[in-house]
């Protein structure tokens, strides 16, 4: 087992192996400041699908519960490297770790994007209201705003 610890807003994250061999991870919450573990496993359950659908590895939740009053997630393992720590070690990296990300981000649009007529009254509140006052703000925001 390998634990990695981040400081005290931060869960544990402990690495096992199941009772069949299989790689596991628990995550537990050390502090009530932080993203609940259970409500990581329902996001895991809502998009994980999507994602994986557009080609990332993402881990499976396995269980959600409590242990000894804490809150705790396990989940399958994943392989690879966090692109912070590809970024640290080779920053070089850093047009083809983005490069990668981007294309990721439009192949789980495209598998996920729902194509529904767009409400008038969700446009003026959630998207021209805002940028109304963005536009002051920016260069060109009138013009900007004109083209919304």
């Amino acid at each position: 087992m390998c634990i990695g610890w981040n400081g005290p807003d931060v869960s544990a994250v402990l690495h096992c192996l199941s009772d069949s061999g299989d790689r596991v991870v628990a995550k537990l919450a050390l502090t009530t400041t932080q993203v609940d573990p259970r409500d990581e496993g329902g996001i895991l359950q809502a998009l994980g699908p999507g994602a994986r659908r557009a080609g990332a590895a993402v881990p499976a939740p396995l269980s959600i519960g409590r242990l000894h009053g804490r809150n705790v997630l396990a989940q399958s393992f994943v392989a690879g490297r966090p692109a912070a720590a590809v970024l640290h070690d080779a920053p070089w990296r850093f047009l083809e770790v983005l490069e990668r990300l981007t294309g990721w981000l439009e192949r789980w649009n495209r598998a996920t994007a729902v194509a529904k007529p767009i409400d008038p009254a969700w446009l003026d509140r959630d998207v021209l209201e805002p940028a109304t006052r963005l536009a002051p703000l920016l260069s060109d925001g009138v013009a900007y705003l004109a083209w919304l």
